[in-house]
């Protein structure tokens, strides 16, 4: 068992906990695994400017404890790769440098005013991958409000996005499967 955690040394590797809170990645080739992560505030995994990270065979839950998270992971420079992602108002952020490989994102929890999209970029989103993933964000009863929007929504609120493999993937719900911006 783990409270939240602020990863803050390069090349840090956290295995196998049962984290009870939020993980903010602060340094460079941080990697997580094996690692199941319940957090309701906020985002249960935040990627900060400058940092990177790798996380793998994970559970990434935003309903643990009632609340709402507005995304399992955010924003930039991350690869996730078989991580099981539940709970959250949207599965991703992918605003540049995001790979998600190999996952499940399902279950999407909404709030009276959210609109669930399985991949979200608002712009500056460069080189993001999504390969073999099963991305289902059709309301199953799990949410108090809100409707699904779309599995993969690819705004130009802040920049452009260029660049982007989308590949292989199950998709499933939304008003929209892919809504992009040029």
């Amino acid at each position: 068992p783990s409270g939240p955690l602020v990863l803050a040394t390069p090349d840090q590797v956290v295995d196998g906990l049962d984290i009870t809170g939020c993980v903010t990645v602060k340094a460079p080739r941080v990697t997580i695994r094996r690692t199941r992560i319940r957090c309701d505030s906020y985002y249960p995994v935040e990627v900060r400017d400058g940092a990177s990270l790798t996380i793998e065979d994970s559970e990434i839950d935003g309903t643990s404890s009632g609340g709402i998270a507005p995304s399992g992971i955010g924003f930039r420079n991350y690869v996730a790769r078989r991580v099981n992602i539940h709970g959250t108002a949207d599965g991703i952020k992918a605003d540049g440098n995001v790979v998600l490989e190999d996952s499940w994102i399902h279950d999407l929890y909404l709030g009276p005013d959210d609109h669930a999209d399985g991949v979200q970029s608002t712009g500056q989103g460069a080189d993001g991958t999504i390969r073999r993933n099963f991305i289902d964000i059709l309301g199953h009863g799990n949410g108090h409000g809100g409707e699904p929007n779309s599995v993969f929504q690819i705004g130009t609120e802040w920049g452009s996005n260029s660049r982007w493999t989308i590949e292989g993937n199950w998709l499933y719900g939304g008003g929209w499967v892919i809504n992009a911006d040029a």
